[in-house]
Order: structure tokens, then C-alpha cells, then sequence
């Protein structure tokens, strides 16, 4: 069987959008900006889910310019969506890797190109696949 992940994500019924996520028992906050009607106590679900791309891609960063003996100084990965008028979801992410190393440009370039086919959050935006839904009365 493949691994599973699972996070829960609860939210107050009270005033504004805070949402309670948990998983590998560890807690975020997710809540909407006071604008919007929430309480601006975390991220926003879109902020919530660039950061994961871009902490995966961190990561990836990291164990692949180890293994390919690629000296890295200093590493941040930025991600930027952006919607379309009529479109609910974001219509483009990019990703800006900061980047401070010997390395050239073109190693540079294949180097985020690798990290970009390895990374499985990257693959999971990039890749349509079945989300689906179940209810359980409480």
C-alpha cells in the first residue's frame, strides 16, 4: 500500500475563518485577512499551500545538492500565484529560487530543473488527480 498522509482541518463557528489544521500531531493556524471577514490570526489557505510548495522545494533543495556535491550558501524559495478574473482557483504559480552559490547559471538552471521533477508537492499542482469526498454525521 502507498503512504498515506492525512491532515485535519476544523474550523471555529464563531466570528471570522479560523481554521485549526493538524497532522503528524503538530497544529497550524489558517484564517482569512480581517478584509475578507476573518481574524488574520495565520495564512490564508492559498498562502498556506504556496509555502508548502515552497518548503518542499526547500527540502529537495537541499538533499539534492547534497547528493550532487552542489554547494549551496543560501537557499529560499519564493512562490507567487495569481488569479484570473472568473477562475476560483490560482491560474499560474512561480516559483524564484534566492540562491547564493559558486555554481554557474547553467548548473544552477539544470539544478532547479531537477528539483522542480523531484519535488512531490510540485508534482502533485502540476499532475490532475482525483479529489474526492466523503460525509460522516458527528
Amino acid at each position: 500500500m502507498a503512504k498515506e498522509f492525512k491532515a485535519k482541518a476544523e474550523i471555529d463557528l464563531g466570528e471570522g475563518f479560523k481554521v485549526e489544521c493538524e497532522a503528524s500531531g503538530k497544529k497550524i493556524i489558517v484564517d482569512e485577512p480581517v478584509s475578507f471577514g476573518g481574524t488574520d490570526l495565520g495564512m490564508n489557505p492559498i498562502e498556506v499551500l504556496l509555502s508548502g510548495l515552497g518548503a518542499c522545494k526547500c527540502v529537495i533543495s537541499k538533499m539534492l545538492a547534497k547528493k550532487k556535491g552542489l554547494k549551496l550558501d543560501y537557499l529560499a524559495v519564493e512562490c507567487i500565484g495569481a488569479f484570473s478574473a472568473g477562475k476560483v482557483g490560482l491560474s499560474e504559480i512561480e516559483t524564484i529560487y534566492h540562491i547564493k552559490s559558486d555554481a554557474s547559471d547553467e548548473e544552477l538552471e539544470k539544478f532547479m530543473t531537477l528539483v522542480d521533477n523531484n519535488c512531490p508537492v510540485n508534482e502533485t499542482l502540476k499532475n490532475p488527480l482525483p479529489i474526492t469526498h466523503k460525509l460522516i454525521r458527528v
